[in-house]
């Protein structure tokens, strides 16, 4: 991006794709993620910050009239934010929350002040609204793998999407469905089970790699 230098695209039909999205990297997406701290900041916080920049650009269409985005903002705000007590628990993740919104301050302080569009279109620049997103983008979010037919490491992530019923899904280190996706044919999760299921039993996903060893996964879980 040619202003934020924070976004990088893989065509020029991809950057005005992006441009034209409310809840991509529209001018107003931009100019929020301009302000954010980014100095310093680990992939996973500016990634945080992309996702926030993002969410409010969308608020912010939503609010001058814009049906589409006031639906996808209405949607996200139906997202389950899980069991968002024994989320904040885990003091590392509490620790990085509180980051994040250290480092979006300088962004809710310019929406505050009007700098990103007329005073009260965007009420939610709290960061109590920031904690919200933050926790309702961990507990419905999927990292969207890069083709294993560019020949890169699967672990490599290219972004994130929200999927409300595919998160619903329970882990288990031995599932019995495996995900599927092919993101660059169609943006639906699909799961592929394992072997045949007896009716009414439960689908299980497996939320990281197989072949991790158990401490590793016991510190996910």
């Amino acid at each position: 991006c040619p202003c934020c230098r924070l976004t990088r695209f893989c065509s020029e039909s991809c950057r005005a794709a992006a441009a034209s999205d409310p809840a991509s990297h529209s001018p107003m997406a931009c100019a929020i993620m301009q302000s954010a701290c980014v100095k310093d900041a680990t992939d996973e916080t500016v990634s945080a910050l992309h996702f926030l920049s993002r969410l409010y650009a969308l608020l912010a269409g939503s609010r001058a009239g814009d049906g589409g985005a006031l639906r996808r903002y209405e949607a996200f705000l139906s997202l389950s934010d899980g069991n968002r007590d024994v989320i904040l628990e885990d003091h590392e993740y509490a620790g990085w929350l509180e980051e994040v919104c250290h480092r979006f301050a300088p962004c809710l302080a310019r929406i505050e002040e009007g700098a990103l569009g007329p005073p009260g279109q965007l009420p939610e620049a709290t960061p109590s609204f920031v904690k919200m997103a933050c926790l309702k983008d961990l507990v419905n979010s999927y990292g969207i793998r890069v083709p294993l037919a560019l020949g890169v490491d699967c672990g490599v992530l290219r972004g994130t999407a929200l999927y409300e019923e595919a998160a619903r899904i329970n882990h288990e280190c031995l599932p019995n469905v495996a995900r599927c996706e092919d993101f660059d044919q169609s943006t639906s999760m699909k799961f592929v089970a394992l072997h045949d299921l007896p009716e009414g039993e439960e689908i299980t996903q497996s939320y990281f790699p197989l072949d991790w060893g158990v401490s590793d996964r016991q510190t996910r879980c």
